[in-house]
């Protein structure tokens, strides 16, 4: 189904972070080509590999500033769509830092002694394209918004009574869905809509296993990934549980998912510490069905990260703990 077509070598290896690596996919608005880079953490940085015309760029970012002897620890980055521009959010262990695309450019930034003496971000996610949500060590989310080109914390959410581990959120959802899905240490996932603010609208009790990665799908079905290899998959309107898959033997790291043509399926791909890259097929009709597609090992790595390199998931990328190399597989 799919085959290893590209190895790309980063300058620095990426750490070992859940869901580290992140993809931009987008037009190139010179020559009309499509232009991909590629984001890894590499303990202080985050490394961007873009591909645009033939060639290929290396940009560093660090979340401190320029100068500065005391650096700390990113835990997390990624692009955001905010009001059809995107940004890149940077998350570290002295707080949070917003800058343009392209790394260039600080807009917005947030200690973590603004947040609460105790807390320190660790997880980031959109929700209908104007809500930037920040999980943190204490359980709480921010909500930062952008009014007027001012970044503010609208709001701060109060639900969880554990770290959040990882947040997912969809651009649009179906009338009266779930927007975005917060993921904490104990594996409960609470589910909220968004409207003037972000609304509580249910939760989906965990077992005491942490979430390690989570991912809201478009028809409104949750696949979480967890500590133990499990892969669960959850109807955010009624919060039951539809499927539980004994994926991998050791921890899920990354999950990433893709909506087929036929619209009521859909492909998740999985990557885990067990060196093993799975694709599965999950169809939602009457009852849900759940078959495994592919699968591949990365020897002797340590995998961390996976994503989808847009929308047709006709290719993906991974990423693996003290590697240089992001491999890049093709569908066939």
């Amino acid at each position: 189904m799919y085959e290893k077509v590209k190895t790309h070598i980063l300058p620095e290896s990426s750490s070992s972070l859940y869901g580290n690596l992140d993809v931009k996919y987008e037009n190139d608005g010179d020559t009309g080509h499509k232009s991909m880079t590629l984001l890894s953490i590499h303990n202080t940085n985050v490394n961007l590999l873009s591909f645009q015309s033939g060639t290929t760029v290396h940009a560093l970012i660090s979340p401190d500033n320029p100068g500065s002897k005391n650096k700390s620890n990113v835990v997390a980055a990624k692009w955001l769509q905010l009001l059809k521009e995107n940004i890149l959010v940077v998350l570290s262990h002295k707080g949070l830092v917003i800058f343009d695309s392209e790394g260039q450019l600080m807009m917005f930034s947030l200690a973590n002694s603004e947040i609460d003496e105790t807390s320190s971000c660790l997880s980031i996610a959109c929700a209908k394209s104007k809500y930037i949500c920040v999980g943190t060590s204490s359980g709480k989310v921010l909500v930062i918004c952008l009014n007027k080109n001012v970044y503010t914390v609208k709001t701060t959410l109060h639900d969880h009574t554990l770290p959040v581990m990882c947040l997912s959120g969809l651009q649009s959802s179906k009338s009266n869905g779930v927007d975005m899905v917060s993921a904490d240490d104990g594996g409960t996932i609470h589910c909220y809509k968004a409207g003037s603010d972000l609304l509580l609208s249910g939760k989906i009790p965990g077992t005491g296993v942490a979430c390690t990665s989570v991912k809201l799908v478009q028809n409104g079905m949750v696949v979480a990934g967890y500590l133990t290899g499990h892969i669960r998959i959850f109807d955010s309107s009624s919060f039951t549980l539809l499927a539980d898959i004994a994926g991998h033997v050791r921890a899920v790291s990354s999950l990433d998912a893709t909506t087929l043509e036929e619209k009521s399926s859909y492909n998740v791909i999985s990557a885990s510490e067990d060196s093993f890259l799975r694709v599965w097929k999950i169809s939602n009709q009457d009852t849900i069905q759940v078959s495994h597609e592919w699968c591949s090992s990365i020897r002797d790595t340590q995998l961390c990260g996976v994503r989808f390199c847009d929308e047709s998931g006709q290719a993906f990328v991974a990423s693996g703990y003290d590697c240089k190399e992001i491999w890049q597989f093709s569908r066939i």
